[in-house]
Protein backbone atom coordinates (compact mmCIF):
# COMPACT_ATOMS: atom_id res chain seq x y z
CA UNK A 1 0.00 0.00 0.00
CA UNK A 2 1.07 3.19 -1.09
CA UNK A 3 1.03 6.85 0.79
CA UNK A 4 -1.45 8.99 -0.43
CA UNK A 5 -0.87 12.47 -2.23
CA UNK A 6 -3.22 15.72 -1.41
CA UNK A 7 -2.71 18.56 -3.67
CA UNK A 8 -3.99 21.69 -2.46
CA UNK A 9 -5.14 24.95 -4.51
CA UNK A 10 -5.49 28.07 -3.17
CA UNK A 11 -6.65 31.29 -4.54
CA UNK A 12 -6.08 33.69 -1.68
CA UNK A 13 -7.89 36.83 -3.67
CA UNK A 14 -11.35 35.12 -4.12
CA UNK A 15 -10.97 32.44 -0.39
CA UNK A 16 -11.04 29.69 -2.00
CA UNK A 17 -9.35 26.19 -1.43
CA UNK A 18 -9.45 22.93 -4.23
CA UNK A 19 -8.58 19.69 -2.57
CA UNK A 20 -7.79 17.01 -4.97
CA UNK A 21 -6.38 13.26 -5.03
CA UNK A 22 -3.90 11.52 -7.29
CA UNK A 23 -5.07 7.93 -8.30
CA UNK A 24 -2.96 5.16 -9.04
CA UNK A 25 -2.94 6.28 -12.44
CA UNK A 26 -1.27 9.21 -11.21
CA UNK A 27 -4.22 11.61 -12.31
CA UNK A 28 -5.06 14.42 -9.85
CA UNK A 29 -9.14 14.19 -9.12
CA UNK A 30 -11.41 16.29 -6.90
CA UNK A 31 -11.73 14.35 -3.57
CA UNK A 32 -15.06 12.38 -3.07
CA UNK A 33 -17.81 14.37 -2.15
CA UNK A 34 -18.21 12.44 1.22
CA UNK A 35 -15.03 13.91 2.20
CA UNK A 36 -14.53 16.52 4.80
CA UNK A 37 -12.63 18.21 2.60
CA UNK A 38 -15.51 18.86 0.33
CA UNK A 39 -17.46 20.49 2.53
CA UNK A 40 -17.59 24.70 1.84
CA UNK A 41 -16.45 25.42 5.33
CA UNK A 42 -12.90 24.28 3.58
CA UNK A 43 -13.56 25.37 -0.01
CA UNK A 44 -14.83 28.53 0.55
CA UNK A 45 -11.86 30.07 2.49
CA UNK A 46 -8.34 30.47 2.89
CA UNK A 47 -5.66 28.35 4.22
CA UNK A 48 -5.11 30.33 7.09
CA UNK A 49 -9.02 30.03 8.49
CA UNK A 50 -8.48 26.58 9.07
CA UNK A 51 -5.00 25.20 8.49
CA UNK A 52 -4.82 22.89 11.77
CA UNK A 53 -8.02 21.13 10.36
CA UNK A 54 -7.32 20.52 7.50
CA UNK A 55 -4.49 18.75 8.85
CA UNK A 56 -5.96 17.26 10.98
CA UNK A 57 -8.56 15.52 8.50
CA UNK A 58 -5.45 14.64 6.05
CA UNK A 59 -3.21 13.15 8.92
CA UNK A 60 -5.91 10.74 10.17
CA UNK A 61 -5.35 7.09 10.02
CA UNK A 62 -9.07 6.71 9.33
CA UNK A 63 -8.85 9.51 6.45
CA UNK A 64 -6.13 9.97 4.13
CA UNK A 65 -3.38 8.66 6.38
CA UNK A 66 -3.89 4.92 5.23
CA UNK A 67 -1.94 2.46 7.41
CA UNK A 68 -0.01 5.78 8.67
CA UNK A 69 2.03 5.34 6.09
CA UNK A 70 2.27 9.29 5.89
CA UNK A 71 0.75 11.51 2.91
CA UNK A 72 2.50 13.90 0.35
CA UNK A 73 1.20 17.13 0.21
CA UNK A 74 1.26 18.92 -2.73
CA UNK A 75 0.79 22.66 -2.31
CA UNK A 76 -0.35 25.41 -5.17
CA UNK A 77 -0.52 29.17 -3.82
CA UNK A 78 1.27 32.18 -2.22
CA UNK A 79 4.35 31.42 -0.11
CA UNK A 80 3.37 32.79 3.52
CA UNK A 81 -0.16 30.67 2.39
CA UNK A 82 2.54 27.62 2.30
CA UNK A 83 5.11 28.50 5.01
CA UNK A 84 1.75 28.45 7.49
CA UNK A 85 1.06 25.24 6.62
CA UNK A 86 4.85 23.93 6.82
CA UNK A 87 4.75 25.81 10.05
CA UNK A 88 1.66 23.77 11.09
CA UNK A 89 3.00 20.72 10.27
CA UNK A 90 5.74 20.80 11.85
CA UNK A 91 4.60 22.12 14.67
CA UNK A 92 1.99 19.45 15.63
CA UNK A 93 1.97 16.84 13.18
CA UNK A 94 5.42 15.63 13.20
CA UNK A 95 4.94 12.11 14.24
CA UNK A 96 2.19 11.82 11.10
CA UNK A 97 5.14 11.46 8.43
CA UNK A 98 3.46 14.26 6.56
CA UNK A 99 5.42 16.36 3.92
CA UNK A 100 4.51 19.35 2.13
CA UNK A 101 6.28 21.08 -0.93
CA UNK A 102 5.16 23.77 -2.87
CA UNK A 103 4.70 23.74 -6.45
CA UNK A 104 3.89 26.76 -9.10
CA UNK A 105 0.44 26.94 -10.56
CA UNK A 106 1.69 26.85 -14.27
CA UNK A 107 -0.56 26.19 -17.35
CA UNK A 108 0.13 25.80 -21.00
CA UNK A 109 -2.53 27.55 -23.21
CA UNK A 110 -1.95 26.24 -26.77
CA UNK A 111 -4.00 26.22 -30.19
CA UNK A 112 -3.87 27.41 -33.75
CA UNK A 113 -3.01 31.12 -34.87
CA UNK A 114 -6.33 33.24 -34.06
CA UNK A 115 -7.65 30.91 -31.22
CA UNK A 116 -7.42 34.29 -28.54
CA UNK A 117 -4.97 32.26 -26.32
CA UNK A 118 -3.41 35.61 -24.95
CA UNK A 119 -7.62 37.21 -24.98
CA UNK A 120 -8.51 34.02 -23.25
CA UNK A 121 -5.03 34.06 -20.55
CA UNK A 122 -5.84 37.94 -20.18
CA UNK A 123 -9.62 37.20 -19.70
CA UNK A 124 -8.74 35.15 -16.56
CA UNK A 125 -5.64 37.20 -15.11
CA UNK A 126 -7.74 40.18 -14.88
CA UNK A 127 -10.80 37.66 -13.55
CA UNK A 128 -8.73 36.34 -10.54
CA UNK A 129 -7.14 40.33 -9.98
CA UNK A 130 -3.78 38.38 -11.18
CA UNK A 131 -0.82 41.52 -12.09
CA UNK A 132 0.83 39.99 -14.48
CA UNK A 133 4.00 40.42 -16.57
CA UNK A 134 5.05 39.06 -19.75
CA UNK A 135 7.93 38.20 -20.99
CA UNK A 136 9.64 36.41 -24.23
CA UNK A 137 11.74 33.28 -23.31
CA UNK A 138 12.67 31.11 -26.77
CA UNK A 139 9.45 32.66 -28.46
CA UNK A 140 7.39 31.36 -25.84
CA UNK A 141 4.88 34.28 -24.41
CA UNK A 142 4.99 33.85 -20.38
CA UNK A 143 2.44 35.92 -18.11
CA UNK A 144 3.30 35.52 -14.74
CA UNK A 145 2.28 36.94 -11.38
CA UNK A 146 4.90 36.98 -8.15
CA UNK A 147 2.23 37.28 -5.70
CA UNK A 148 0.78 34.06 -6.72
CA UNK A 149 2.88 32.40 -8.66
CA UNK A 150 0.53 31.31 -11.41
CA UNK A 151 2.38 31.50 -14.38
CA UNK A 152 0.52 31.01 -17.84
CA UNK A 153 2.60 29.39 -21.04
CA UNK A 154 1.42 31.08 -24.44
CA UNK A 155 2.46 28.33 -26.67
CA UNK A 156 3.48 29.65 -30.27
CA UNK A 157 0.07 28.89 -33.15
CA UNK A 158 0.27 26.06 -34.58
CA UNK A 159 0.04 25.52 -37.85
CA UNK A 160 -0.81 21.92 -39.09
CA UNK A 161 2.23 20.85 -41.82
CA UNK A 162 4.58 23.19 -41.20
CA UNK A 163 6.83 22.40 -38.21
CA UNK A 164 5.23 24.16 -35.18
CA UNK A 165 2.98 21.18 -34.07
CA UNK A 166 6.46 18.97 -33.42
CA UNK A 167 7.74 22.98 -32.23
CA UNK A 168 4.35 22.56 -29.49
CA UNK A 169 4.81 18.88 -28.77
CA UNK A 170 8.26 19.11 -27.77
CA UNK A 171 8.17 22.65 -25.94
CA UNK A 172 4.58 21.15 -23.92
CA UNK A 173 6.93 17.89 -23.16
CA UNK A 174 9.57 20.45 -21.55
CA UNK A 175 6.88 22.26 -19.81
CA UNK A 176 5.33 18.87 -18.46
CA UNK A 177 8.78 17.65 -16.59
CA UNK A 178 8.80 20.90 -14.94
CA UNK A 179 5.74 20.78 -13.71
CA UNK A 180 2.63 21.51 -15.02
CA UNK A 181 -1.04 21.62 -13.45
CA UNK A 182 -3.09 21.91 -16.53
CA UNK A 183 -3.62 22.66 -20.71
CA UNK A 184 -6.01 24.85 -21.98
CA UNK A 185 -6.63 23.99 -25.59
CA UNK A 186 -8.40 26.61 -27.76
CA UNK A 187 -10.45 26.84 -30.94
CA UNK A 188 -11.28 29.53 -32.88
CA UNK A 189 -13.46 28.05 -34.88
CA UNK A 190 -15.66 25.50 -34.77
CA UNK A 191 -13.84 22.85 -36.07
CA UNK A 192 -10.74 20.78 -35.35
CA UNK A 193 -8.28 18.84 -37.09
CA UNK A 194 -6.87 15.30 -37.24
CA UNK A 195 -3.77 16.77 -35.87
CA UNK A 196 -5.18 18.99 -33.10
CA UNK A 197 -7.23 15.47 -31.63
CA UNK A 198 -3.85 13.23 -31.84
CA UNK A 199 -1.89 16.19 -29.99
CA UNK A 200 -4.79 16.55 -27.25
CA UNK A 201 -5.32 12.87 -27.01
CA UNK A 202 -1.14 12.58 -26.94
CA UNK A 203 -0.86 15.19 -23.62
CA UNK A 204 -3.99 12.97 -22.16
CA UNK A 205 -2.05 9.53 -22.75
CA UNK A 206 1.65 10.69 -21.36
CA UNK A 207 0.65 12.66 -19.03
CA UNK A 208 -2.32 11.65 -16.69
CA UNK A 209 -1.71 13.91 -14.06
CA UNK A 210 -2.51 17.15 -16.36
CA UNK A 211 -5.70 18.45 -16.37
CA UNK A 212 -6.84 19.66 -19.69
CA UNK A 213 -9.60 21.75 -20.89
CA UNK A 214 -11.27 22.20 -24.29
CA UNK A 215 -12.08 26.04 -24.66
CA UNK A 216 -14.32 27.61 -28.06
CA UNK A 217 -13.32 30.85 -28.18
CA UNK A 218 -15.68 33.65 -29.78
CA UNK A 219 -18.59 31.74 -29.08
CA UNK A 220 -21.44 34.35 -29.82
CA UNK A 221 -23.86 32.20 -31.78
CA UNK A 222 -27.34 31.60 -30.76
CA UNK A 223 -27.38 29.53 -27.79
CA UNK A 224 -28.59 25.96 -29.75
CA UNK A 225 -25.89 26.35 -31.75
CA UNK A 226 -23.10 26.77 -29.26
CA UNK A 227 -24.98 23.43 -27.22
CA UNK A 228 -24.79 21.58 -30.77
CA UNK A 229 -21.12 22.61 -31.19
CA UNK A 230 -20.56 21.67 -27.17
CA UNK A 231 -22.04 18.57 -27.74
CA UNK A 232 -20.00 17.84 -30.99
CA UNK A 233 -16.38 18.51 -29.38
CA UNK A 234 -17.41 16.92 -26.12
CA UNK A 235 -18.63 13.66 -27.89
CA UNK A 236 -14.87 13.90 -29.79
CA UNK A 237 -13.03 14.72 -26.80
CA UNK A 238 -14.92 12.89 -24.19
CA UNK A 239 -14.26 12.39 -21.10
CA UNK A 240 -12.29 16.34 -21.46
CA UNK A 241 -14.35 19.16 -21.00
CA UNK A 242 -15.54 21.39 -23.03
CA UNK A 243 -16.24 25.18 -21.96
CA UNK A 244 -17.97 27.74 -24.68
CA UNK A 245 -16.49 31.29 -23.92
CA UNK A 246 -16.58 34.77 -24.87
CA UNK A 247 -13.42 35.64 -23.52
CA UNK A 248 -14.26 39.91 -24.14
CA UNK A 249 -17.27 41.85 -25.02
CA UNK A 250 -18.62 41.28 -28.30
CA UNK A 251 -20.34 44.35 -30.60
CA UNK A 252 -22.65 42.25 -33.37
CA UNK A 253 -23.91 44.28 -36.43
CA UNK A 254 -27.25 45.58 -34.90
CA UNK A 255 -24.83 47.74 -32.63
CA UNK A 256 -25.61 45.52 -29.31
CA UNK A 257 -23.70 44.05 -26.94
CA UNK A 258 -22.55 39.92 -26.36
CA UNK A 259 -21.38 40.12 -22.39
CA UNK A 260 -18.28 38.02 -21.86
CA UNK A 261 -18.78 34.78 -20.49
CA UNK A 262 -17.30 31.90 -19.33
CA UNK A 263 -14.06 32.59 -17.52
CA UNK A 264 -15.83 31.94 -14.81
CA UNK A 265 -16.02 28.45 -15.37
CA UNK A 266 -12.35 27.98 -16.80
CA UNK A 267 -10.88 29.61 -13.46
CA UNK A 268 -13.03 26.71 -11.68
CA UNK A 269 -11.96 23.98 -14.07
CA UNK A 270 -8.71 25.07 -13.75
CA UNK A 271 -7.58 26.25 -9.81
CA UNK A 272 -10.79 24.76 -8.10
CA UNK A 273 -11.32 21.27 -10.10
CA UNK A 274 -15.18 21.95 -10.27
Amino acid sequence: MTRNQIKIVSDSERSTLAFYIRNERGEWHPVSNVSELSRSKYCNSNIEDHTKEIIEIISSPKKYNRAERGVDIVFEGEDEDFALLQKTIDAGFSEKNITCRIQKTKVAVAGKSGSRKSDVIKAIANYKHLDIRCTNENGIEEYADNKSGIVFYEIPGMQIGDGSLSFAENYFDNLADAGLSALIYCFGVKKYEDAEVDYIRRVKKLYPDISILIVLTQSYEEENEIERVVDEFSRKFDPIRVIPVLEKDKTIRTGSVIPAFGIEDINRFVFEGK
